[in-house]
């Protein structure tokens, strides 16, 4: 069986749809809310979670806008 893709299935990257995007913002949001609110997250074990919330939230925002247009021009 062979797998076919074509110019209209292939979505190019997993961020490069507008509601995967603000999942992932929104949830990147709310673990650094949380660990602004509750006093009880702020161990040391748990600032690694949050700085993985803050590298992905500004790699979503700042990264992906700028892939888009080359991803679309590349298999478009």
């Amino acid at each position: 069986m062979q797998c076919v893709v074509t110019k209209s299935t292939f979505t190019g990257s997993y961020f490069n749809n507008a509601s995967t995007r603000v999942q992932s913002i929104l949830g990147n949001a709310l673990v650094i809310l949380a660990f602004k609110v509750d006093k009880s997250l702020r161990r040391q074990c748990n600032y690694y979670f949050l700085n993985l919330a803050i590298s992905d939230f500004l790699v979503v925002l700042i990264l992906h806008p700028c892939q888009s247009p080359w991803t679309l021009d590349k298999y478009y």
